[in-house]
């Protein structure tokens, strides 16, 4: 079986946006009659997957997305992704 491509893409608040549009950011859900819903707009809203934190603040003006086999799969704030076990630089 062969290993997942896996890497941490950084990312500025404008080439984030460039990629995910604040109008198409959202929470979905499928309910059990196989609807999906919009629980949730996120709009311009961008928190880190492991502690929570704004991602682009005035002093963090870098994010990163962990890609793995092509799809971004996690969005990190600076602080995470250098704690990260994924991140090949801290290993």
């Amino acid at each position: 079986m062969q290993e997942p491509k896996l890497y941490f893409k950084p990312v500025t608040r404008k080439s984030f946006f460039k990629m995910f549009p604040p109008e198409t950011r959202g929470i979905y859900f499928q309910t059990p009659d196989g609807k999906i819903e919009q629980v949730a707009a996120l709009g311009e809203e961008v928190v880190c997957d492991l502690c929570n934190g704004d991602i682009f603040t005035e002093e963090k003006k870098f994010g990163y997305i962990l890609i793995i086999d092509g799809h971004v799969c996690d969005t990190y704030c600076a602080d995470c992704y250098k704690r990260s076990s994924l991140n090949k630089n801290n290993q």
